[in-house]
């Protein structure tokens, strides 16, 4: 059966047990053989060869002792027929042909004691190598669960029993469906039976989360890794489970305190919004006002992951006009400070279009485009087309503070155009400043597929 000891290595175990712990058993077996063979040997008269009955004696004291008690059967043995069966009888006296005929017994019965040590030795070194495989498993931090084709557990490592509660003897032969929770177990069934039929190897990783139930009924959150076995009479899953209930814990925790940061961050904004709304003129208030609620879908992309790629503020803002928008380059993730930047940036450029720019027209189009230089330099363009000729302000109010002096603060270059064709806006400044890493978009696509 897959996965079980083999049942030929089981045959030595006691063996190997006597040979381990019981020394003195093996020189027994050799003296007990050697005195049971010379009373075979006299109880039946006629037989002509003297060492015939003396074979098994040294072979059974290789197999319970080894080499050193089949040596001593060897001896015995031989000097037994010299004495008892080799005339004259009760003598050690030998002629130049029985000691030619007793040097090849001794050469024959040697031969059979060697095959036999190193037999002992093959098996003990596969169980060793069983014991071995067994050790690292055990020592494994996560639960290893060997399942056949059929459902049934073949072998589970320590982990896998403080895991789930279980003795390796309760886990054993058992279907893989006991650690599966009552209301899913029907499902599993489903599921592990299209598995087999299809097997292939899934990965731990986002979306494999589960929970798996012990043996007082409690359910714990795991992580599950399926690799499929064919090989020879092996046939089957190895499962690999990880118990993640101190990352779910961790993952409350946060989520709570992101709930709480959002809660009081939202509020601060109304009370800005509302002494806002008592204290600056109407038209400035919506400036303000939409530049704060820029600000806070930023602060919402920051506490779901601690880092908020610029594609994602550059989508946010632009939601509306997604249509007439092409955006390239700019899966940059920035920090908290430089997001909050961009997410003021992109609010008054969005604003300005809207209202005098390119997509205050139907055939107007925005191009976005972000560049990293070799050098760690990160380029930020902004090209509108299609619409009005672009007119330079003559006053510069908030807008045009956060395009030019919020930019500087981080930006070594900042160049805005006004033309016929429509307005240009760049943007230059080191990678470092604003980012700690740039995500390889066909990367990180293939890693969210999986």
């Amino acid at each position: 059966m897959p996965f079980r000891p083999d049942p030929f290595l089981a045959r030595f175990e006691s063996l190997r047990w006597l040979r381990r712990e019981r020394p003195w058993v093996g020189y027994a077996a050799a003296v007990a053989g050697v005195a049971a063979a010379v009373a075979i040997r006299a109880a039946i008269p006629g037989i002509t060869a003297p060492f015939i009955t003396f074979y098994p004696a040294v072979i059974l004291a290789a197999l319970v002792g080894g080499a050193r008690p089949a040596a001593l059967a060897i001896v015995l043995s031989a000097l037994a027929a010299d004495y008892f069966f080799i005339p004259p009888t009760l003598s050690f006296a030998l002629v130049p042909i029985d000691l030619i005929t007793l040097a090849t017994y001794v050469a024959v019965a040697a031969t059979l004691a060697v095959i036999v040590v190193f037999l002992n030795e093959a098996v003990d070194r596969l169980w060793r190598q069983a014991d071995n495989v067994r050790f690292i498993l055990d020592r494994e931090p996560a639960g290893v669960i060997l399942v056949d084709s059929a459902g049934a557990i073949q072998f589970v490592n320590r982990t896998t029993e403080r895991l789930f509660g279980y003795r390796h003897d309760e886990l054993l032969h058992q279907s893989i469906e006991m650690l599966v929770p009552d209301d899913v177990r029907g499902a599993h069934i489903a599921v592990r039976r299209a598995f087999t039929t299809a097997p292939e190897s899934r990965a731990m990783g986002a979306g494999r989360d589960l929970n798996g139930r012990r043996k007082d009924g409690m359910l714990v959150p795991i992580e599950l890794g399926l690799d499929p076995l064919a090989r020879g009479e092996i046939s089957g899953v190895m499962a690999t489970v990880i118990d993640i209930s101190e990352r779910k814990a961790a993952e409350r925790r946060q989520q709570i305190l992101s709930n709480e940061i959002r809660h009081r961050g939202r509020n601060l904004l109304a009370l800005v919004q509302a002494i806002a709304a008592q204290t600056i003129p109407l038209e400035a208030r919506r400036e303000f006002s939409g530049a704060l609620d820029g600000l806070a879908r930023t602060q919402d992309l920051f506490l779901e992951t601690g880092t908020a790629p610029l594609a994602k503020i550059v989508e946010a803002e632009l939601t509306p006009f997604s249509n007439r928008v092409t955006s390239v380059g700019c899966d940059v993730l920035l920090t908290p400070r430089a997001g909050q930047d961009f997410a003021l940036i992109m609010h008054e450029l969005t604003t300005n279009s809207a209202k005098h720019g390119a997509l205050s027209v139907p055939e107007g189009r925005i191009a976005i485009a972000g560049r990293t230089d070799d050098d760690g330099a990160f380029s930020f363009l902004w090209e509108e087309h299609g619409g009005p000729p672009a007119v330079a302000p003559q006053r510069k109010g908030l807008g045009q503070r956060i395009l030019q002096d919020v930019a500087r603060s981080f930006c070594d270059t900042v160049e805005a155009t006004y033309s016929q064709s429509g307005f240009r806006y760049e943007l230059k400044m080191s990678l470092e400043r604003i980012a700690g890493t740039v995500v390889d978009l066909a990367e990180r696509r293939a890693v969210e597929a999986s």
